[in-house]
């Protein structure tokens, strides 16, 4: 699930078809990161609805992209602290940051831009001590 206790926007209305979809995607109860893009594509929905879809299946998000949860058990992260981070990363994330806080949406572009791994622009975050907001799927 993307939330504990979370319930569905009542502006949600869910597709049988989709939904049934949905399960046959994620047999062991769990959704990648990368598989939850991929299926927004397919199914052609938002990222939120698939969040909702993974909320009301009872789907737990897990391989968080930018490297914040769902490696291992524990809910392991892959980010961490950079003793020298790459100055231009810096500087990206610095211009992206509002109020010591960076959306998920941000650091795909800036990884995107710079052409680096979205775990290397969540570590650079991690070093700076930004925190990231706003999952897509609305896992945090």
């Amino acid at each position: 699930m993307t939330r504990r206790n979370k319930t569905l926007p009542d502006d949600f209305s869910p597709d049988e078809t989709l939904r049934e979809r949905f399960v046959q995607q994620t047999p062991d109860g769990q959704l990648s990161c990368a598989l939850a893009f991929r299926l927004a594509r397919e199914f052609h929905v938002s990222e939120a609805d698939i969040g909702h879809y993974a909320d009301l299946c009872g789907v737990h998000l897990v391989q968080c992209q930018i490297g914040l949860f769902g490696y291992g058990p524990g809910k392991k992260r892959r980010v961490e602290k950079l003793d020298n981070p790459d100055p231009k990363f810096v500087k990206a994330v610095e211009e992206a940051v509002n109020g010591g806080v960076i959306g998920c949406a941000d650091v795909f572009r800036i990884a995107e831009s710079l052409k680096a791994g979205k775990v290397d622009v969540g570590c650079v975050c991690e070093t700076l001590g930004v925190k990231i907001k706003n999952c897509r799927f609305g896992a945090f």
